[in-house]
């Protein structure tokens, strides 16, 4: 349960271009705690990590739902491309 001084501990997949924006708008509202993209290039995986450096950092998906970080998620930004 959030309670009312609490933040929103996010995690965002797909965290360049589109995927970006969204989980900074996300970031704004709590805390980012995880992040997850295939690629770990600065505009992707890279950035996002120097951005919120203490954010877990997952090349595949199913490997956040396995780990123990993803109990104290309360929301996740989903971004893909739409090719």
């Amino acid at each position: 349960v959030i309670g009312a001084n609490d933040k929103i501990r996010c995690a965002g997949g797909g965290v360049g271009g589109k995927g970006r924006s969204d989980i900074e708008q996300a970031g704004n509202l709590g805390d980012v705690i995880a992040l997850v993209d295939i690629d770990e290039s600065k505009g992707h995986l890279g950035g996002a990590k120097e951005k919120w450096p203490q954010a877990k950092t997952f090349f595949d998906y199913r490997k956040l739902f396995d780990d123990a970080v993803f109990k104290d998620v309360d929301a996740v930004t989903i971004s893909t491309p739409d090719h």
